[in-house]
């Protein structure tokens, strides 16, 4: 994929950040000739520390300054981000002026954004049966799923502040049918991927 963010004469220069440590997309990110920043979520460390070597960033409150990536990713993400708008926000933020968000959750295109939670009296009450999703990090221990995306993902990054977004969807022949959609969110400018 390529965007038309027009890229610093020196490739090194170019700044992305990934919601995570470790996989293969993360693996892939690190063969490439970029300036990358690496994080995770861990509810015991405090935003802006390291664990075991990891940075741990919380999205709904990033300690990065304003503006400083051209490029903001995250593989199955934001389902368990409990304000997933704060979270669209912090990383619009953290974006510079022609950046871009690309990132993927699950998503049923037929449906609206069906949320699992509500918040009652200040607290989180299950509306659906909860459901969680494997963590290889954390070993056995599942992460809870606040919502199940739909279709409505892209209005809720407009909410956020991002001027142009679209799922793109993959040839249902790719990965035999299991590939993932991707969501792209761009700051100011419409992202074109090639």
């Amino acid at each position: 994929m390529r965007t038309n963010i027009t890229p610093p004469s020196n490739k090194q220069s170019l700044s992305v950040y990934e919601l995570s440590s470790r996989g293969s997309f993360v693996k892939f990110l690190k063969k490439q000739n970029i300036s990358l920043t690496l994080s995770e979520y861990f509810d015991d460390v405090k935003a802006g520390e390291t664990h075991n070597g990891v940075l741990c960033q919380n999205v709904e409150a990033l300690t990065f300054n304003n503006q400083c990536f051209d490029i903001c990713t995250s593989l199955e993400v934001f389902e368990h981000v409990e304000n997933d708008l704060q979270g669209f926000k912090e990383i619009f933020r953290v974006l510079k002026s022609n950046g871009v968000f690309l990132f993927t959750v699950p998503l049923n295109m037929n449906n609206k954004t069906i949320e699992r939670t509500q918040l009652v009296d200040g607290k989180r009450i299950n509306t659906l049966e909860p459901e969680y999703h494997s963590d290889n990090l954390r070993g056995s221990q599942k992460v809870f799923c606040y919502r199940n995306y739909g279709y409505d993902i892209v209005e809720r990054l407009k909410k956020a502040g991002f001027a142009h977004c679209e799922i793109l969807e993959p040839s249902k022949s790719i990965l035999f049918g299991f590939a993932r959609a991707v969501i792209v969110a761009g700051k100011t400018i419409k992202p074109k991927l090639n």
